[in-house]
């Protein structure tokens, strides 16, 4: 098994990162990426984890927007 920042099936993904930087591509991707296969191995606490820093994040993004708006 081969370690990739997209966490999925290296090189079959045509955004993994790590396949799209070997080609010499822009890579878009700001966040590692878990392939649904992968995600699903973890407990229900790690998906929680994982869903709720996104939604801070997003969150957080959002009132700084809002901030820089007015």
């Amino acid at each position: 098994m081969n370690a990739c920042a997209c966490m999925g099936k290296i090189g079959n993904d045509p955004y993994c990162p790590c396949e799209m930087n070997r080609k010499g591509l822009k890579v878009s991707i700001t966040e590692s990426w878990i392939s649904p296969e992968l995600f699903d191995l973890l407990s229900d606490e790690d998906k929680n984890t994982i869903n709720d820093l996104k939604f801070k994040a997003v969150t957080m993004a959002l009132c700084k927007q809002n901030v820089s708006n007015d």
